[in-house]
C-alpha cells in the first residue's frame, strides 16, 4: 500500500501528514489450492485526521480475482501429488495479487471521489 500511495503522490513526507489511513484486510481463499483460485479481497479503509483521531473517510472495497486450472481436474491431483501442488500454489498467488492490486485501484478511485465531493 505504501509503494501504491508514494506512486500517486498520495503520501506525505515524515511529519506532514494530515490524515492517517488504517486499513482491515480479509481474504476470502479455496481450502485447497487445487481447482479454482476465488479469491475475494474486502477491505476496510479509514482514514483519521492526524490532529483529532475524527474519522473523515470510512469504506468498504470488495474485490474478487479468479485464476482458472490450466489441466483437467484428474492431470491437476497427479501434477499436485507428484510436484507438491507448486502450479495451484502459484494460481493461488496470481489470484491473490490480482485482488488486492484491484482493491487499491478501487479504494484510490473512492477516496478521490470522496475529495471530489467535499471540495
Amino acid at each position: 500500500m505504501t509503494n501504491t500511495l508514494q506512486r500517486t503522490a498520495l503520501l506525505a513526507p515524515p511529519g506532514g501528514a494530515r490524515w492517517r489511513l488504517d486499513s482491515l484486510l480479509d481474504f476470502d481463499v479455496p481450502v485447497t489450492t487445487l481447482g479454482d483460485q476465488t479469491i475475494n479481497a474486502k477491505v476496510t479503509y479509514v482514514l483519521r485526521d492526524v490532529a483529532t483521531g475524527a474519522v473523515v473517510f470510512n469504506k468498504v472495497v470488495e474485490t474478487s480475482s479468479t485464476r482458472q486450472p490450466m489441466l483437467s481436474a484428474g492431470t491437476e491431483v497427479a501434477v499436485a501429488v507428484l510436484a507438491g501442488g507448486v502450479m495451484g500454489q502459484q494460481r493461488r498467488m496470481n489470484a491473490v495479487d490480482t485482488a488486492v492490486r484491484g482493491n487499491l485501484d478501487g479504494f484510490l478511485t473512492v477516496l478521490a471521489e470522496w475529495d471530489s465531493a467535499r471540495q
